[in-house]
């Protein structure tokens, strides 16, 4: 068994992105509620708060050719529902403030949030910012759902809860270590899905933290003597993944084809406790699970070849070319520096 686990550790340093890392998002971040400040011309107070994966250390760089960087905003205003019973009207006073401040930007009202793409000024970098917009009652939390022309049934405040979410995933473990890799394997698995689905309804970034909250084991090896504890990432994702590929175990019938199917749910811990891979189809859960069982067959190569060369072509393949693939030649001169270590005789 070959050693990967530096391999893994580069990759995670080329693709992780934290906010605090980052000073262009939290530059534009500031520039967001500074603009929300000057123009959203309402009674009501109101904050702002990271949410997403820059919240909970789980942030990567975007795979998209045309997103450089991405961030989720937060906003809570405090107001009783009945006061403004349309939440598009509330997504309208973010989006109209919003495009007073950034006039050049592209803004969309979308289902879950406002979408805002747009150039940085200094190096032509895309940044696109979701901005949630939530409505605070009693210290209770309604994300305003819906799409600015959607119609009334497609309407509604639904209740959530985005900082106790948060809260569970940053306190994971009480070990920072087992933390530490418990991100990291997200990160890999985030990176691995932006890399192998293209269509709009797949795993979600979510689904994967909120399954690896409640499924993922660190694997670890303690060495009482020498007082080290040594992780391996290979093994716990390879673990992580055997996992979920046995969560595929709902079987529902799809109305639409016409058949019964296997799925896998990844339902929220808290409010609104609904399913975060509901909008796939019966077809995208099935390719899901396809290349899912494709990553864990190869991941157990890795385990178990001695071929370093062959393990991270293998996993390049799955992770995209940040996960940098051993050279050959490379392999071989280091095996024949090993061999002739271990084979020169001892004084």
């Amino acid at each position: 068994m070959v050693n990967l686990q530096k391999n893994f550790i580069s990759f995670h340093d080329l693709i992780k992105l934290d906010y605090d890392d980052n000073s262009l998002l939290r530059e534009y971040r500031d520039q967001i509620i500074n603009g929300l400040k000057d123009f959203m011309d309402i009674d009501y107070s109101f904050s702002t708060f990271v949410q997403g994966s820059y919240s909970v250390f789980t942030g990567i760089k975007s795979s998209d050719e045309n997103i450089d960087f991405d961030i989720d905003v937060g906003l809570a205003i405090e107001m009783s529902l009945d006061d403004c019973q349309n939440p598009i009207t509330a997504k309208k006073w973010v989006r109209d403030a919003i495009q007073r401040t950034f006039p050049n930007a592209k803004i969309t009202i979308k289902n879950p949030c406002i979408t805002v793409n747009f150039s940085s000024d200094n190096n032509n970098e895309q940044v696109h910012v979701d901005i949630a917009v939530y409505a605070v009652e009693n210290e209770n939390y309604y994300l305003a759902r819906g799409k600015e022309y959607s119609s009334d049934e497609n309407i509604e405040w639904e209740v959530a809860d985005p900082k106790e979410l948060k809260d569970m995933i940053n306190n994971y473990s009480d070990s920072a270590e087992d933390r530490k890799q418990f991100r990291r394997c997200i990160r890999y698995l985030k990176r691995w899905k932006d890399n192998k689905f293209k269509q709009e309804n797949r795993p979600t970034g979510i689904g994967l933290t909120v399954l690896a909250l409640e499924k993922f084991s660190p694997n670890k090896t303690i060495d009482w003597l020498e007082n080290t504890t040594t992780y391996n990432d290979l093994k716990a994702l390879h673990d992580f993944t055997s996992t979920l590929l046995n969560c595929f175990n709902n079987y529902e019938y799809d109305k639409t084809n016409k058949r019964w199917h296997y799925r896998i749910k990844a339902d929220l811990p808290v409010k609104p406790y609904n399913d975060a891979f509901c909008k796939m189809t019966s077809n995208q859960m099935e390719d899901f699970k396809t290349k899912l069982d494709s990553l864990n067959s190869d991941l157990k190569f890795s385990i178990d070849t001695l071929d370093e060369h062959e393990a991270t072509k293998k996993l390049n393949k799955h992770f995209g070319d940040d996960f940098v693939v051993v050279d050959e030649e490379t392999v071989v001169e280091s095996s024949a520096r090993n061999s002739f270590v271990s084979d020169y005789p001892s004084a």
